[in-house]
C-alpha cells in the first residue's frame, strides 16, 4: 500500500499537471451529466409509459419515488467502498449496473420488471457524485478545489434541466424505450472513458498519484506491474465508516446544501404546471422555459468555483496562513473562507422565492418568470458547491463517503419538498406557499452562522483526536 500524501514532504500535492487534472475533471463531469440525465429524460415520458403499460398514474409516480429512495442510498453504500477499494473499480462496477439496467428498461414488458430496473439503475447512477467528489478531493488543493467542483456542479444542472427537453423530444419524435438505449449508450461511454483515461487518485493507494494500483491500460503497458486486486484490500464496514464522518459541522453543511438544492426541485415541480395552465405553453415549450433555470444554474455553479477559489486566497492572505501540500492547518479559518460571500447568495434566493410566489399568484408577464428562474438556478447551485467543496475541505480522506451522506440528505429532503410543494399550493396557494419556503431558507441560514462561529472548535477537536 502507498503512504498517503501527507507523508511525503518532499513531494507536490499531485503529480498530474494542470492539463490533465482538467481533462480528469472533464470526465467527471461527463459521467455526472450521463448518468443523473437518467432521472430528469424519464419525466416527459410518465404518460406514454403508464399507457404502454395500462396502469395508473400513482403507479407510475411510484417509480419516481423508488428511484429517488435507492438514488440516495446507493451512495451510502459505495462510498466507503471507493474510499477503500479505490475510485476505478468501483465506478467501473456502477457503470455495468446502469448499462445493463438501462437495456433491461429498453425490453422489458412487465411494469413490476420495469419498476425493479428503474430501482437498479437508479443504484448505478447514485454514487457517481460522490465518487466524482472524492477523485477532485484527491488530485486538487484547497487553493482550486472550489473551481474543479464549480464545473462538475454545473454539469449537474446541465443534466437536471437540459435532460427534461431531452427526454421530451426523444418521447415525442421516436419512443420512450429510445430514452433508455439512449441513456445505456451514454453509459458505455462513461465505462470507456473512465477506463482508459482516469487513473486511480484514492491517496490511501497511489499517493500523490505516483503510486500504483487499479492501473489504467496505458500505465499497466508502461509498467508492466501486477497491481494487488481491490478485492483483496479487505471488505469495508459502510456504517462504521459513516460513522466517523457523521460530525456536527458535516450535518450541518448537509442540511443546509440540501435545503438550497430542494427549493430548486420545488420551483420546478410547482412550473410544471404553472407554465402550461397559466401561460398556456406547450410541453416543447415548457421545457425551453425550464433552460432558464439551467441556464442560471450553470453559470452559477461556475460562477462559484471561481469566488470560492478567491476567497480562499483572501482569507490565507488576511490570516497569514500559508497552506503547505494542499493540506489545511488546523488554525486556517475554512469555514469563514468557505462561507466569506454566501450571505448575498443566500438572501437573493430568499428574495427570488418570495417574488416568484406572488408573481405567479398575479399573473405578471413570462419574462419575470424566467428571468426569476434564472436567480433560483443560480443561487441553488452555487450553494450546493459552496457546501460540497466545504465538506471536502474537512475531510478529504473520506471524501466520497462525506459526500454520499449529502447526497443522501439531498434525496430525502428533495423528495419531501416535491411531495408537499403541491399539497400546500392547494391550501395556501402559490405566493404563500414560496414565501413559508423563502421563510424556511432564511431560518436555515443559522446553520451557517453555527458553523463559522463553533466549525473551528469541532474541527480542532476532530483532527486534535486523530
Amino acid at each position: 500500500m502507498y503512504p498517503a500524501e501527507e507523508t511525503i514532504t518532499s513531494q507536490p500535492y499531485s503529480v498530474f499537471s494542470k492539463s490533465y487534472k482538467r481533462v480528469m475533471v472533464i470526465i467527471v463531469t461527463i459521467n455526472s451529466i450521463f448518468l443523473f440525465m437518467s432521472y430528469n429524460t424519464y419525466s416527459p415520458a410518465l404518460d406514454a409509459i403508464r399507457q404502454s403499460f395500462n396502469t395508473t398514474v400513482e403507479n407510475v409516480n411510484l417509480t419516481i419515488t423508488a428511484y429517488s429512495l435507492l438514488q440516495g442510498i446507493a451512495p451510502l453504500i459505495c462510498g466507503p467502498f471507493a474510499d477503500t477499494w479505490g475510485r476505478r473499480p468501483v465506478l467501473l462496477i456502477i457503470f455495468i449496473i446502469y448499462i445493463g439496467s438501462g437495456i433491461g428498461l429498453a425490453l422489458v414488458s412487465s411494469f413490476e420488471a420495469f419498476v425493479v430496473l428503474r430501482m437498479i439503475q437508479a443504484f448505478g447512477s447514485g454514487p457517481v457524485i460522490s465518487i466524482g467528489a472524492g477523485v477532485i478531493g484527491d488530485i486538487a488543493t484547497a487553493e482550486e478545489r472550489g473551481g474543479f467542483f464549480g464545473v462538475v456542479t454545473g454539469g449537474l444542472m446541465f443534466s437536471s434541466v437540459f435532460g427534461i427537453f431531452i427526454g421530451g423530444t426523444i418521447t415525442y419524435t421516436l419512443s420512450w424505450r429510445w430514452i433508455f438505449w439512449v441513456l445505456a449508450l451514454a453509459g458505455i461511454l462513461s465505462f470507456l472513458m473512465t477506463y482508459i483515461l482516469l487513473p486511480e487518485t484514492l491517496r490511501s493507494l497511489v499517493g500523490n498519484g505516483s503510486g500504483y494500483a487499479n492501473p489504467t491500460p496505458l500505465q499497466w503497458l508502461t509498467r508492466r506491474q501486477k497491481s494487488t486486486f481491490f478485492l483483496c484490500r479487505g471488505m469495508p464496514n459502510p456504517l462504521k465508516q459513516l460513522q466517523g464522518i457523521l460530525e456536527p459541522d458535516s450535518v450541518l453543511c448537509a442540511i443546509s446544501s440540501a435545503a438550497h438544492y430542494v427549493t430548486i426541485s420545488c420551483v420546478q415541480v410547482s412550473a410544471a404546471t404553472l407554465l402550461p395552465q397559466q401561460y398556456k405553453l406547450n410541453p416543447f415549450q415548457t421545457g425551453l422555459a425550464f433552460l432558464a433555470m439551467g441556464g442560471g444554474g450553470t453559470f452559477g455553479s461556475l460562477a462559484a468555483g471561481r469566488i470560492l477559489d478567491y476567497d480562499f486566497r483572501t482569507t490565507a492572505k488576511q490570516f497569514n496562513s500559508v497552506v503547505e501540500k494542499g493540506k489545511i492547518p488546523v488554525d486556517f479559518p475554512i469555514y469563514r473562507a468557505r462561507l466569506r460571500s454566501s450571505w448575498i447568495q443566500t438572501i437573493l434566493m430568499q428574495l427570488a422565492l418570495v417574488a416568484y410566489g406572488w408573481c405567479a399568484y398575479l399573473h405578471v408577464h413570462l419574462a419575470i418568470i424566467l428571468v426569476l428562474f434564472f436567480i433560483v438556478g443560480f443561487v441553488a447551485l452555487s450553494m450546493y458547491t459552496v457546501f460540497q467543496t466545504l465538506v471536502v475541505d474537512l475531510f478529504p480522506e473520506k471524501s466520497a463517503s462525506v459526500t454520499a451522506v449529502n447526497s443522501f440528505v439531498r434525496c430525502g429532503l428533495a423528495a419531501a419538498g416535491v411531495a408537499a410543494v403541491e399539497p400546500c399550493i392547494q391550501t395556501m396557494g402559490i405566493g404563500w406557499t414560496f414565501t413559508l419556503t423563502g421563510l424556511l431558507l432564511a431560518i436555515n441560514n443559522l446553520t451557517m452562522i453555527i458553523l463559522v462561529k463553533y466549525g473551528p472548535r469541532w474541527r480542532k477537536k476532530r483532527m486534535d483526536g486523530i
